[in-house]
Protein backbone atom coordinates (compact mmCIF):
# COMPACT_ATOMS: atom_id res chain seq x y z
CA UNK A 1 0.00 0.00 0.00
CA UNK A 2 1.34 3.37 -0.68
CA UNK A 3 0.14 6.71 0.89
CA UNK A 4 0.75 9.89 -1.17
CA UNK A 5 1.43 12.72 1.23
CA UNK A 6 0.59 16.51 0.22
CA UNK A 7 1.99 19.24 2.95
CA UNK A 8 0.53 21.82 3.78
CA UNK A 9 0.76 25.80 2.32
CA UNK A 10 4.60 26.39 2.72
CA UNK A 11 5.27 23.17 3.97
CA UNK A 12 7.86 20.24 2.43
CA UNK A 13 7.37 16.85 1.86
CA UNK A 14 10.55 16.60 4.82
CA UNK A 15 7.06 16.93 6.99
CA UNK A 16 6.19 12.85 6.81
CA UNK A 17 9.84 12.04 7.43
CA UNK A 18 9.20 10.72 11.36
CA UNK A 19 5.54 9.10 10.54
CA UNK A 20 7.85 6.44 9.64
CA UNK A 21 8.44 5.45 12.99
CA UNK A 22 3.91 5.51 13.31
CA UNK A 23 3.00 3.77 10.51
CA UNK A 24 2.31 0.60 9.67
CA UNK A 25 5.66 -1.51 7.84
CA UNK A 26 3.57 -2.25 5.02
CA UNK A 27 2.34 0.80 4.04
CA UNK A 28 5.06 2.95 1.71
CA UNK A 29 4.97 6.57 2.48
CA UNK A 30 5.36 8.59 -0.91
CA UNK A 31 5.40 12.32 0.28
CA UNK A 32 5.14 14.70 -3.04
CA UNK A 33 6.74 17.78 -3.18
CA UNK A 34 5.09 20.61 -5.51
CA UNK A 35 7.43 23.27 -7.21
CA UNK A 36 9.30 25.69 -6.05
CA UNK A 37 10.32 24.41 -2.58
CA UNK A 38 12.09 21.54 -0.72
CA UNK A 39 14.18 18.91 -3.23
CA UNK A 40 12.63 21.33 -6.12
CA UNK A 41 13.57 24.79 -4.94
CA UNK A 42 14.89 25.45 -7.98
CA UNK A 43 11.44 24.77 -9.91
CA UNK A 44 8.91 27.92 -10.88
CA UNK A 45 6.19 28.25 -7.94
CA UNK A 46 2.93 26.77 -8.86
CA UNK A 47 0.22 29.42 -8.18
CA UNK A 48 -3.40 27.65 -9.01
CA UNK A 49 -4.37 24.36 -7.33
CA UNK A 50 -5.11 23.19 -11.05
CA UNK A 51 -1.26 23.47 -12.07
CA UNK A 52 -0.28 21.77 -8.95
CA UNK A 53 -2.40 18.83 -9.63
CA UNK A 54 -1.35 18.71 -13.56
CA UNK A 55 2.37 18.61 -12.29
CA UNK A 56 1.48 15.62 -9.62
CA UNK A 57 -0.37 13.85 -12.02
CA UNK A 58 2.18 13.72 -14.48
CA UNK A 59 4.32 12.26 -11.46
CA UNK A 60 1.88 9.38 -10.31
CA UNK A 61 -0.22 8.67 -13.53
CA UNK A 62 2.26 5.87 -14.49
CA UNK A 63 2.29 4.14 -10.93
CA UNK A 64 -1.43 4.39 -9.47
CA UNK A 65 -2.40 1.65 -11.73
CA UNK A 66 0.16 -1.00 -10.31
CA UNK A 67 -1.23 -1.41 -6.91
CA UNK A 68 -3.38 -0.08 -3.76
CA UNK A 69 -3.20 3.34 -3.26
CA UNK A 70 -4.45 6.08 -0.38
CA UNK A 71 -3.65 9.73 -0.49
CA UNK A 72 -3.26 12.15 2.65
CA UNK A 73 -3.55 15.54 2.45
CA UNK A 74 -3.18 18.70 5.05
CA UNK A 75 -4.89 21.46 4.79
CA UNK A 76 -3.92 23.00 1.46
CA UNK A 77 -2.50 19.07 0.08
CA UNK A 78 -6.52 18.35 1.33
CA UNK A 79 -7.56 20.14 -1.79
CA UNK A 80 -4.35 18.84 -3.99
CA UNK A 81 -5.75 15.31 -2.80
CA UNK A 82 -9.24 15.58 -3.98
CA UNK A 83 -8.82 17.39 -6.86
CA UNK A 84 -5.83 14.71 -7.85
CA UNK A 85 -8.77 12.21 -7.24
CA UNK A 86 -11.32 13.79 -9.59
CA UNK A 87 -8.19 13.49 -12.38
CA UNK A 88 -7.46 10.41 -11.48
CA UNK A 89 -10.99 9.64 -11.97
CA UNK A 90 -11.28 11.63 -15.21
CA UNK A 91 -8.35 9.88 -16.81
CA UNK A 92 -9.72 6.48 -16.07
CA UNK A 93 -7.08 5.43 -13.16
CA UNK A 94 -8.02 3.57 -10.60
CA UNK A 95 -9.09 4.88 -7.58
CA UNK A 96 -7.32 5.23 -4.18
CA UNK A 97 -8.72 2.99 -1.49
CA UNK A 98 -8.85 5.87 0.57
CA UNK A 99 -8.67 10.01 0.90
CA UNK A 100 -7.06 11.35 4.18
CA UNK A 101 -7.68 15.42 4.62
CA UNK A 102 -7.09 17.44 7.22
CA UNK A 103 -7.35 21.22 8.48
CA UNK A 104 -9.74 22.46 5.87
CA UNK A 105 -13.27 22.84 4.91
CA UNK A 106 -14.59 20.74 2.02
CA UNK A 107 -14.07 21.92 -1.23
CA UNK A 108 -17.13 23.40 -2.08
CA UNK A 109 -16.97 26.46 0.51
CA UNK A 110 -13.29 27.04 -0.28
CA UNK A 111 -14.70 29.88 -2.00
CA UNK A 112 -16.56 31.89 0.98
CA UNK A 113 -12.96 32.38 2.68
CA UNK A 114 -11.05 35.64 2.93
CA UNK A 115 -8.41 37.02 0.45
CA UNK A 116 -5.21 37.34 2.38
CA UNK A 117 -2.47 36.71 -0.73
CA UNK A 118 -2.83 40.02 -2.19
CA UNK A 119 -1.74 41.80 1.08
CA UNK A 120 1.37 44.04 1.24
CA UNK A 121 4.02 41.33 2.94
CA UNK A 122 3.73 43.04 6.42
CA UNK A 123 -0.22 42.74 6.47
CA UNK A 124 0.29 39.53 5.08
CA UNK A 125 2.38 38.16 7.65
CA UNK A 126 0.15 39.72 10.67
CA UNK A 127 -2.47 37.37 8.96
CA UNK A 128 -0.27 33.80 8.88
CA UNK A 129 0.61 34.66 12.45
CA UNK A 130 -2.69 34.04 12.96
CA UNK A 131 -2.48 30.48 12.28
CA UNK A 132 -0.21 29.95 15.18
CA UNK A 133 2.19 27.47 13.00
CA UNK A 134 5.27 30.45 12.79
CA UNK A 135 8.15 30.20 15.72
CA UNK A 136 8.60 33.79 16.78
CA UNK A 137 12.33 32.84 15.57
CA UNK A 138 11.75 32.17 12.25
CA UNK A 139 9.15 35.33 11.93
CA UNK A 140 11.40 37.42 13.24
CA UNK A 141 14.33 36.56 11.05
CA UNK A 142 13.64 38.57 7.85
CA UNK A 143 16.33 36.34 5.63
CA UNK A 144 13.91 33.90 6.94
CA UNK A 145 10.81 35.46 5.97
CA UNK A 146 12.19 37.24 2.50
CA UNK A 147 12.23 33.34 1.42
CA UNK A 148 9.30 31.83 2.36
CA UNK A 149 6.57 34.90 1.94
CA UNK A 150 6.82 34.17 -2.25
CA UNK A 151 6.02 30.61 -1.68
CA UNK A 152 3.54 31.09 1.19
CA UNK A 153 1.74 33.98 -1.27
CA UNK A 154 1.87 31.60 -4.27
CA UNK A 155 0.38 28.53 -2.00
CA UNK A 156 -2.23 31.01 -0.87
CA UNK A 157 -3.04 32.54 -3.94
CA UNK A 158 -3.81 28.77 -5.21
CA UNK A 159 -6.12 28.11 -2.55
CA UNK A 160 -7.87 31.54 -2.21
CA UNK A 161 -8.43 31.58 -6.49
CA UNK A 162 -9.72 27.93 -6.19
CA UNK A 163 -12.97 27.60 -8.06
CA UNK A 164 -15.21 24.36 -6.96
CA UNK A 165 -16.86 23.02 -10.15
CA UNK A 166 -20.20 21.73 -9.57
CA UNK A 167 -20.40 20.34 -13.25
CA UNK A 168 -18.30 17.33 -11.83
CA UNK A 169 -19.20 14.10 -10.53
CA UNK A 170 -18.63 13.39 -6.68
CA UNK A 171 -15.35 11.60 -6.07
CA UNK A 172 -16.20 7.08 -5.27
CA UNK A 173 -14.05 7.32 -2.65
CA UNK A 174 -14.05 7.11 1.54
CA UNK A 175 -12.79 9.97 2.97
CA UNK A 176 -11.55 10.06 6.67
CA UNK A 177 -11.18 14.23 7.95
CA UNK A 178 -9.33 15.09 10.65
CA UNK A 179 -9.54 18.35 12.25
CA UNK A 180 -7.80 20.12 15.29
CA UNK A 181 -10.32 21.18 18.36
CA UNK A 182 -8.95 24.79 18.51
CA UNK A 183 -8.77 25.33 14.71
CA UNK A 184 -11.25 28.13 13.12
CA UNK A 185 -12.46 25.92 10.74
CA UNK A 186 -16.04 25.19 12.27
CA UNK A 187 -18.01 21.48 11.92
CA UNK A 188 -20.39 22.13 9.42
CA UNK A 189 -17.57 23.10 6.95
CA UNK A 190 -15.63 19.75 8.29
CA UNK A 191 -18.51 17.46 7.87
CA UNK A 192 -19.54 18.95 3.95
CA UNK A 193 -16.53 16.73 3.19
CA UNK A 194 -19.46 13.69 3.32
CA UNK A 195 -21.39 16.31 -0.51
CA UNK A 196 -17.89 15.78 -2.56
CA UNK A 197 -18.10 11.87 -2.59
CA UNK A 198 -20.58 8.96 -3.08
CA UNK A 199 -18.43 6.60 -0.90
CA UNK A 200 -18.69 7.41 3.45
CA UNK A 201 -17.30 10.18 5.41
CA UNK A 202 -15.98 10.24 8.61
CA UNK A 203 -14.75 12.39 11.15
CA UNK A 204 -11.77 12.93 13.81
CA UNK A 205 -10.86 15.38 16.51
CA UNK A 206 -7.54 16.04 17.25
CA UNK A 207 -6.01 18.10 20.46
CA UNK A 208 -4.54 21.46 18.53
CA UNK A 209 -5.16 23.95 16.57
CA UNK A 210 -4.84 24.38 12.59
CA UNK A 211 -1.16 22.49 13.14
CA UNK A 212 -1.98 19.65 14.86
CA UNK A 213 0.25 17.88 12.34
CA UNK A 214 3.14 18.91 14.21
CA UNK A 215 2.07 17.41 17.52
CA UNK A 216 -0.17 14.41 16.68
CA UNK A 217 2.27 12.71 14.42
CA UNK A 218 1.86 9.02 16.19
CA UNK A 219 -2.17 9.31 16.72
CA UNK A 220 -2.91 10.68 13.10
CA UNK A 221 -0.41 7.58 11.74
CA UNK A 222 -2.57 5.09 13.98
CA UNK A 223 -5.81 6.68 12.24
CA UNK A 224 -4.45 6.06 8.91
CA UNK A 225 -3.40 2.68 9.80
CA UNK A 226 -6.25 1.43 11.28
CA UNK A 227 -8.30 2.78 8.42
CA UNK A 228 -6.48 1.50 5.89
CA UNK A 229 -6.16 -2.55 7.64
CA UNK A 230 -10.01 -1.79 7.80
CA UNK A 231 -9.99 -0.94 3.66
CA UNK A 232 -7.78 -4.08 2.70
CA UNK A 233 -10.01 -6.58 5.32
CA UNK A 234 -13.56 -5.58 3.54
CA UNK A 235 -12.06 -5.55 -0.22
CA UNK A 236 -10.39 -8.77 0.73
CA UNK A 237 -13.60 -10.38 1.82
CA UNK A 238 -15.86 -9.12 -0.86
CA UNK A 239 -13.50 -10.42 -3.44
CA UNK A 240 -12.67 -13.79 -2.01
CA UNK A 241 -14.65 -14.00 1.47
CA UNK A 242 -11.81 -14.78 3.54
CA UNK A 243 -12.56 -13.99 7.16
CA UNK A 244 -9.08 -14.99 8.72
CA UNK A 245 -7.26 -12.39 7.17
CA UNK A 246 -5.45 -10.65 9.84
CA UNK A 247 -3.43 -7.64 8.20
CA UNK A 248 -1.30 -6.39 5.39
CA UNK A 249 0.67 -9.45 3.40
Amino acid sequence: MTLFCFSYAGGTATLYLKWKRYIHPNIHLYPLEIPGRGTRINESLCNTIEDIVDDTYRKISTIVDDGEYAIFGYSMGSLIGFELCRKLKENGHKMPVHLFTAALMSPNLIEKRETIHTLPNEEFLQELIKFNGFPNEIIENKAIMDFYLPILKADFEAIETYTYRKNKRNIDVNITTLYGKDDTVQMEEIHAWANVTTGKHVTYEMMGDHFFILSQAERISGIITETLVREVKTSIKMHTNNENFQGFY
